[in-house]
């Protein structure tokens, strides 16, 4: 950032006379950055806070300019302080200020001094005709001098505020910290620019819009006991402190840590109305109220009546959320209540809450649909018939045992039992084979479903062919 100068530098003339006052700032860009920044005289006065919003990338320099106007003959300094985004300030660039009268000389003519002169020594006598020594004028009211600052310094009772810190009893540092909140009011909608002090060191400053009043907040955080203040003050529409409030911080020792503790609940599946063989999900959160240094494991396994499922085991890094899930499957197989629950067994002992579903499994349907008949020519001797196997397709919509029976007429007149462990809805194909043998001509194969009841057989009539001669 360069050293502002000031145009004119130097100016002997009519009054008021403009002064322009520049500086370049070079910023790195990588992408838009806003300027915040205003002007400091040395007598105290302060411009409004301006800002400027650049874009681009790379390095770029935009030069601030302010104008100032004035009325009467000075010696002044005027310096660049920018505010974000970082706070530095330049030097002053110096401007000297004569002002002329307007319509006066700035000498008189040499009869002029001689007439003087001679007044000058004809005052004392008094005489007739004679200048008379000066009578001192009466004093006029001297016109009211601008106070310091930018022109159009709104009055100091535009802006007001309140400040509040609590005091803290506790840990140090506080978990939160402490925070200090601000209520800045306003006579009219207004800019304002605004600083923290905290124990006389400057750690915050914003520029709010304030329309009727605005929060504004800063938080820190004490390591110690020990008291404070928090000071609000504004730069910007004039500079001086708003409010302020002071705190009092009392440390306390870091209470021991609980013990690690596990804990877990469950929800069970709505209640199912349905074919069964069915599965059933039951859900469980595992929580602890705190992850141990290194680490936490949980042992748990779940359980229910008549039922008890192995260790399992739940690590928790330090991380990790407090609370994880678990699911656990249940086949239910017929009608009834499935109920589960959570054991805790390291590192405390614990118990979820019971949770159950009920079960409502539909009668399960058996249906023989339909057989056939395969002949098998490789055992075939001349003179007999071949082997061949009769097979039935048998569809059961559920889990269940299905109980059969093969009976064969015409070559023999037997019958064959049968049975299957159906674990839900399928198709299972039986079978049976009869070997090859002297011809009976004309055979029945029936199936008939033992179990469950009420199942309709099937039977099909057929009759072998000969074997073929060699």
């Amino acid at each position: 950032m360069s050293a502002p100068s000031a145009t004119p530098q130097r100016f002997t003339g009519n009054c008021p006379v403009t002064v322009t006052f520049s500086a370049k700032v070079t910023l790195k860009l990588d992408g838009k950055t806003t300027i915040s920044y205003r002007w400091v005289s040395d007598e105290g006065a302060t411009s409004g806070v301006k800002s400027q919003t650049v874009a681009g990338r790379g390095t770029k320099t935009v030069t601030l300019t302010s104008k100032e106007t004035f009325k009467k003959d000075a010696e002044a300094g005027w310096a660049l302080q920018l505010l974000s985004p970082r706070e530095v300030t330049t030097e002053k660039a110096r401007v000297s200020v004569a002002c002329r009268v307007p319509g006066k000389d700035s000498g008189k003519h040499r009869d002029d001094k001689h007439k003087d002169e001679k007044h000058k020594d004809d005052k004392h006598t008094g005489k007739p005709g004679h200048p008379q020594p000066d009578k001192p004028k009466p004093e006029q009211p001297k016109p009211e001098q601008p106070k310091p600052g930018h022109p159009g310094t709104p009055k100091k009772d535009l802006v007001a505020a309140t400040v509040a810190v609590p005091d803290y009893v506790g840990v140090c540092p506080p978990p939160e910290g402490i925070t200090a909140t601000g209520v800045i009011k306003t006579a009219r909608p207004t800019w304002v620019a605004y600083v923290w002090t905290h124990n006389g060191r400057i750690v915050g400053k914003g520029v709010v819009h304030v329309d009727g009043e605005r929060t504004v907040s800063y938080t820190f955080t004490p390591t110690r006991s020990g008291t404070g203040r928090m000071v609000l003050g504004v730069v910007s529409p004039f500079y001086g402190d708003l409010a302020r409030d002071t705190y009092v911080v009392t440390c306390q020792e870091q209470p021991p840590a609980e013990p690690v503790a596990a804990s877990a609940s469950v929800t069970a599946p709505e209640d199912y109305a349905g074919a069964c063989w069915a599965t059933r999900v039951f859900t469980g959160r595992v929580s602890v109220n705190r992850i141990a240094a290194g680490g936490t494991t949980v042992e748990y396994r779940w359980a229910g009546p008549g039922f008890q499922g192995p260790v399992e085991t739940l690590t928790f890094a330090e991380g990790d959320p407090l609370t994880k899930e678990v699911a656990h499957p249940v086949d239910a197989t017929e009608t009834g209540v499935l109920q589960r629950w959570i054991e805790i067994l390291s590192p405390n002992a614990a118990e979820s809450n019971r949770a159950q579903t009920q079960v409502e499994c539909a009668p399960v349907e058996v249906v023989v649909l339909g057989g056939r008949v395969r002949y098998d020519m490789s055992t075939c001797t001349p003179g007999n018939q071949p082997a061949f196997i009769v097979s039935a397709d048998v569809r059961v919509s559920g889990a269940t045992r299905v109980e059969y029976q093969w009976e064969f007429l015409g070559v023999g007149n037997f019958a064959v039992p049968g049975s299957f462990e159906a674990t839900g809805p399928e198709t299972r194909t039986v079978s049976h084979r009869i070997e090859s043998g002297p011809p009976v001509g004309a055979v029945r194969a029936r199936l008939t479903v033992l179990s469950p009841p009420n199942v309709r057989a099937w039977a099909y009539d057929f009759s072998p062919p000969p074997c073929l001669s060699a």
